[in-house]
């Protein structure tokens, strides 16, 4: 008899622990579709600022996160240029100056390379500069390369599949005058292996850079004349060796007049966002597909804003750093239509380079948020937003609290149930 009543214990112990796990089980699947309906629903009110930091004087230009949740960046001033790491709070870590030769050294593009260093890029001399560092900012090499024009500015640069770089440049022959796009490829050591003239019978202008799957590339520039003055986006795509496969272009000189485009982002649909500005008037994105054709375009702000950098969000929108009234900085949400979510303006911040900046200001953290980096009252400004929907264990704070409830209530069934059976 006792062992018949231990058995009818133990069992009643077993279904007891089964029913938990199963409602446990229940529970986090609940909470991650709330989750995930909550992380694809637009909302007009943007995340709130966690932190914000000031560092040492000059412009941040470009941020990415470290696996370690930290985040490294680079800041320029007029005489050098800095690699700076802080942790996940913004806590500064490590500061390295980078200066060729005790020459000015500015190398506002900088990219993470994949050997786990860094890449620089700019203008040194009135010549195109590349320089590599490793992991802690110590200088590995340095490459500079003829511009053949008397006024040079390095665009874009970004690593490549094989670990070398592709670099654009554009050439005046006097400042406000016409030019061309100066496009090259170099191996991991900054050897260079080509370089082409991309140029047509306008002013020409490139602004970011992305290779494609095939190893080819597509570039983001705008064309303009002077006489008549009209301009147009532009994106142009090429084999691997630099040569042109084919352009389009867009805007006119009525209601898109004398367009500037400052940045290019491939999506996940296979298209392309393109982003920039309307002379004397607003921003201006343009979606595409993958051969170029235009599927809409949308502007945003007022007079004299324009949108600087822009990323594609996890829940398929884009993220876009912008600027209103010539310096404000500002942060735009879209949904994956460019309808406008949500929008914050910094006070007294600023982004480097202003209405024709195409550095990487703003990126979406692992956590969902995002960090901002400018500058502020002279100094390098960097911000942390995030929606405070996750605890310390990193789980979202409805997928917790839908957890606890329904263990609450298991617990309480299970002990009515367990009652009930002592009883008999």
């Amino acid at each position: 008899m006792i062992n018949m009543i231990s058995c009818e214990k133990k069992l009643r112990r077993l279904m007891l622990a089964v029913f938990l796990v199963v409602a446990l089980l229940v529970s986090i699947s609940t909470a991650n579709i709330l989750s995930v309906s909550r992380a694809v629903t637009p909302t007009a009110t943007p995340p709130p600022i966690v932190w914000q930091r000031e560092f040492m004087g000059g412009n941040g230009s470009s941020i990415y996160q470290l696996p370690d949740g930290g985040y490294i960046f680079n800041v320029v001033n007029e005489s050098a240029t800095f690699l700076v790491r802080v942790d996940g709070l913004g806590n500064l870590e490590l500061t390295k100056t980078i200066q060729i030769s005790h020459k000015s050294t500015v190398l506002p593009y900088f990219v993470q390379a994949s050997d786990g260093g860094y890449a620089f890029a700019g203008v040194l001399d009135n010549m195109y500069a590349l320089v590599k560092t490793d992991s802690e900012g110590n200088l590995l090499w340095n490459k500079t390369y003829i511009s053949e024009t008397p006024i040079t500015y390095m665009r874009a640069m970004i690593e490549t599949s094989d670990g070398g770089f592709a670099l654009a440049g554009f050439g005046q022959m006097v400042f406000e005058g016409e030019g061309w796009s100066w496009f090259a490829r170099t191996d991991a050591s900054g050897n260079l292996l080509w370089n082409e003239t991309l140029s047509e019978p306008f002013l020409d202008c490139p602004s970011a850079i992305i290779q494609e799957p095939d190893g080819g590339f597509t570039l983001s520039d705008v064309i303009f004349s002077l006489e008549p003055n009209c301009a147009f986006f532009r994106l142009v795509r090429t084999d691997q060796n630099g040569k042109v496969l084919w352009s389009q272009t867009y805007g006119d000189e009525d209601k898109y007049r004398v367009p500037e485009c400052n940045t290019v982002v491939a999506t996940s649909e296979g298209g392309y966002l393109i982003a920039g500005w309307l002379v004397g008037r607003n921003a201006w994105v343009v979606k595409t597909d993958a051969v170029g054709k235009m599927l809409w375009n949308q502007t945003y702000g007022e007079r004299n804003s324009a949108v600087v950098c822009v990323q594609q969000t996890k829940d398929c929108g884009y993220i876009m750093a912008a600027v209103q009234n010539v310096t404000d900085a500002w942060i735009l949400k879209t949904d994956s239509t460019g309808n406008k979510a949500w929008n914050i303006t910094f006070a007294g911040a600023t982004f480097y380079g202003e209405l024709e900046a195409n550095y990487n200001f703003v990126i979406q953290t692992k956590d969902g948020g995002f960090v901002v980096l400018g500058t502020k009252d002279g100094n390098v400004w960097l911000t942390k937003l995030v929606y405070p929907e996750t605890n310390p264990l990193g789980l979202p704070q409805v997928q917790v609290a839908v957890a606890v409830a329904v263990i609450a209530v298991a617990a309480l069934f299970g002990f009515s149930l367990t009652k009930r059976w002592s009883k008999r």
